[in-house]
């Protein structure tokens, strides 16, 4: 199972680098407007709260029986690198926005976030999320710091932001971190 969760992982980020690339790519200069796929401000916000949630339940899964550290990490890793990723190539999109339509983006991840207080199904979702994850820092601290830090992803998709919150940015995703361009 852990294998086959691992090789669906690897094969995301592949289709993810294979899509940024043929995004990238136009063997028809007069067709380039049409061929190439820009995301819009709302398209963003909402994909960016998609793959929280969608991490945020991935993670509540995980450690919802407190399983032992070693084996929940590899997926757990493999599925963080995966969101991770995804939030980048959106953040290739934010990084050439207007300050108008990224203020509309972190409006979408605000909404999520008051929703917690207010939805109920939000508000499960983020307990589950803070009582399944706390145990793991005394057991595992590393762990547990990856794990809390599914409560901020959306990081990924804010370059500027990214770079204030992990001094390291630029060294481990600094690949990623350029601007979305339709040629």
């Amino acid at each position: 199972m852990k294998l086959f969760i691992q090789l669906t992982t690897q094969l995301m980020i592949v289709l993810s680098g294979l899509l940024l690339m043929a995004c990238q790519q136009d063997s028809n200069p007069t067709t380039t407007e049409a061929t190439c796929m820009k995301l819009s401000a709302q398209q963003a916000g909402t994909q960016i709260v998609e793959i929280y949630r969608k991490a945020m339940d991935e993670t509540n899964r995980l450690t919802k029986n407190q399983a032992k550290p070693e084996s929940i990490e590899a997926e757990f890793n493999a599925l963080l690198k995966t969101w991770q990723t995804e939030l980048l190539l959106i953040g290739q999109h934010v990084m050439v926005m207007t300050g108008a339509e990224q203020q509309q983006i972190q409006s979408a991840i605000n909404k999520e976030h008051v929703a917690m207080q207010y939805n109920e199904t939000a508000k499960k979702r983020f307990e589950d999320f803070s009582k399944n994850t706390f145990p793991y820092h005394k057991t595992s601290p590393e762990l547990y710091q990856k794990l809390k830090g599914i409560n901020i992803i959306t990081q990924f998709a804010f370059f500027d932001l990214l770079k204030k919150q992990n001094k390291d940015a630029e060294e481990k995703w600094g690949e990623w971190m350029v601007p979305y361009v339709c040629e």
